[in-house]
């Protein structure tokens, strides 16, 4: 169940075996970002979920995860900062149907501001797959 999560997302060993999907890394990068936004499949990278994204002249690490998941993925921003990685974008994922209160982003957005990170948040939908996946 520990590869469940992250499957679902299409990353892992396990992701060709789960019939329905949340969006992956690539489609998450050009929502949150825009349509001329891509990642780097191989810098994805589990524990939070992150990888590099580019849209051809800025490089940025977009880290993503759940609502609840939230001190990984500032732990993870910070980490990359000392890391000289590139500059680490934290996207918060709610999956349609639950939303966060005002007080919740606000809070996520204190907390980014307090380690200098940004914070971005959005929602996904879950999609059946087909049988060639």
């Amino acid at each position: 169940m520990k590869h469940y999560d992250r499957a679902r997302r299409g990353i892992g060993p396990y992701a060709p075996l789960v019939r329905r999907r949340l969006p992956g890394p690539d489609h998450l990068a050009r929502q949150v970002l825009g349509p001329g936004w891509s990642i780097r499949e191989q810098t994805i990278r589990a524990k939070p979920n992150r990888c590099e994204v580019s849209d051809g002249r800025t490089d940025r690490l977009m880290i993503w995860g759940k609502p609840a998941n939230f001190r990984a993925l500032i732990w993870a921003g910070i980490n990359a900062e000392v890391d000289h990685e590139p500059t680490p974008l934290l996207v918060v994922v709610s999956r349609q149907g639950q939303r966060l209160s005002d007080g919740e982003i606000t809070r996520h957005a204190l907390l980014a501001k307090q380690a200098g990170l940004e914070v971005r948040h959005t929602t996904v939908r879950d999609t059946p797959t087909t049988g060639a996946d």
